[in-house]
Order: C-alpha cells, then structure tokens, then sequence
C-alpha cells in the first residue's frame, strides 16, 4: 500500500486520512472496472446501453468501405424518389449480399444524403457512406452473416 510520495506501507502505518485517499480510489477503479466489463459485453454482442444496434465504429466503416469500393450500384432511386416499393427492393438485397450501393439519379426529388437517412429509417441499414450520389448500407443478416467486422 503506498502511502504519500508513492512510499510503500503496510496498510497500519498509514494515517486516517492516507487510508481514506486509498480505500476511496480503490472503489472508482471497482466501479470503473465493473462499467468498463459491462460495456464490453455489450459490446461483444453488438448493443448500446438502450439495447439498440451499435454504430459501426470507424475500423469497421473502413473495412465495409474497402469491401464495397468493387460493387456496382444494385438500385437505383430514380426521379420517382424514395417510393414503398424501392425501400423493399432495398431490404430485399441487405437481405441476400448484406452490403449493397444504392445510386441515386440527379433527376430524384431528394439527395444522396436524405435518402441515405431515409433507408436508414425504413431498412435500419447501417450507413457505411455517402459519396457523390453513390450511398452505401450494410445490414448484417440475422442468419448466418457472411461479413466478418473487425472488432
């Protein structure tokens, strides 16, 4: 046990208010342990605190990016914008390749970046990037994914 200047001794020698400081410190590293233990298991299993799905952090986004850098754009949002049946067609391909690239035409009513924000609502993709009218979602499949995330 140390005592002031980092002095080694045992835990009888020390003064009232030296064993204070120490027992006090002891209980914020517990406390940290035991929060820091619990957010790695929920790490581990891909929740935040809420129970929500976890973003991706950014060695995961570099990974999907570099994955998908080869894909082609497998829908297109054309200048019907962001119909029913365009969403479904987007689920449908998280559903089988579990990372698409979604173009958008610069005839639709909406941008890239609204899009993006609105497949994520409807489809709870997780947005990997938006670059030029090009946006890219990944959503891992419940069974069996295919796509292995660093951690």
């Amino acid at each position: 046990m140390n005592g002031l200047h980092g002095t080694a001794y045992p835990r009888e020698a020390l003064c009232q208010c030296c064993l204070n400081d120490f027992e006090s410190s002891i209980d914020g590293h517990e406390r940290a342990i035991t929060r820091w233990s619990r957010q790695l298991k929920s790490a581990a299993i891909g929740r935040d605190r809420a129970g929500g799905v976890m973003e991706l952090t950014g060695k995961q986004k570099r990974a999907l990016r570099a994955m998908a850098h080869h894909l082609n754009p497998v829908v297109l949002v054309g200048n019907g914008g962001l119909s029913e049946s365009v969403v479904e067609k987007v689920d449908t391909e998280l559903g089988h390749h579990e990372l698409i690239k979604v173009k958008v035409s610069p005839d639709a009513p909406v941008n890239a970046k609204e899009t993006a924000e609105d497949l994520h609502e409807h489809t709870h993709a997780h947005v990997v990037q938006v670059i030029g009218r090009v946006v890219i979602l990944y959503k891992a499949r419940k069974k069996k994914p295919t796509i292995k995330l660093p951690a």
